[in-house]
């Protein structure tokens, strides 16, 4: 195998990653707001104790989702700009328009980079934050 397929395998299996990182992340965050929906529509649970860490917990999940959903449109910018590459390539475009495809690409690949620094600790937030409201609620369960 070449160092240049080599490479383009190792280049898959980290876009891959990343892809099931953040699919990951979105769906812990959507069932953490799944989950305070159902507390919330329960007819038995008539107050919501410390309610400010339930609304900080839901807010953050929310931030991670939005991150998530930010990234994956990214992704597909970044490889609709890799394909336009590929085809100016292809085509025997001037390197100039070639370079202006990889830049746009480069770019997009560095925001989904921030983007997942932003969603993983909201997400870790969110679950923290929850489990410690729910020990809270529920504090008279443990006695």
């Amino acid at each position: 195998m070449s160092f240049q397929d080599e490479m383009i395998r190792w280049q898959d299996y980290a876009r891959e990653s990343r892809t099931a990182i953040n699919n990951h992340f979105m769906a812990y965050s959507a069932a953490i707001l799944a989950l305070q929906t159902t507390i919330l529509s329960d007819k038995d649970v008539t107050n919501i104790h410390n309610y400010w860490l339930f609304l900080v917990a839901g807010g953050f999940a929310l931030i991670s989702i939005s991150c998530g959903s930010a990234i994956v449109l990214m992704r597909l910018s970044d490889a609709r700009y890799m394909a336009k590459e590929a085809r100016y390539k292809d085509e025997g475009k001037p390197p100039k328009e070639i370079k202006e495809m990889r830049d746009r690409a480069d770019k997009y690949s560095e925001h989904v980079e921030k983007l997942l620094k932003y969603q993983i600790p909201t997400f870790t937030i969110s679950a923290v934050v929850f489990v410690f409201w729910l020990l809270l609620q529920f504090k008279d369960k443990f006695q």
